[in-house]
């Protein structure tokens, strides 16, 4: 199904998008691919595929075991600190006011 500049325009409305006229048939042209794309989808046969809400595996959560670790020394942690003080991170104030 290829698209018309005038539906173009019309989905550039709804998206509240600016489309140049000059980019109008290209747009279509790549709208309408993707319109064909869906519709090759929806012959997929899904009907023996469960319903799902979300397309990750939901009984990993993608942390690991909380254990006990060694940590950095204070030393190793401050090696790479652009800056730093009295053995602590200097960074920058955020809200107003000046360093340190």
């Amino acid at each position: 199904m290829a698209l018309s500049e005038q539906m173009v325009r019309h989905v550039a409305t709804l998206a509240r998008i600016r489309v140049d006229s000059k980019d109008e048939g290209r747009i279509g042209a790549e709208l309408s691919r993707v319109l064909e794309y869906m519709t090759m989808l929806e012959r997929v046969d899904t009907t023996a595929v469960d319903p799902m809400w979300q397309s990750v595996d939901a009984t990993w959560d993608g942390q690991r075991d909380d254990e006990v670790q060694s940590s950095l020394e204070r030393a190793q942690a401050l090696a790479n600190a652009p800056e730093q003080r009295d053995e602590m991170f200097l960074i920058p104030r955020i809200l107003g006011g000046e360093e340190g």
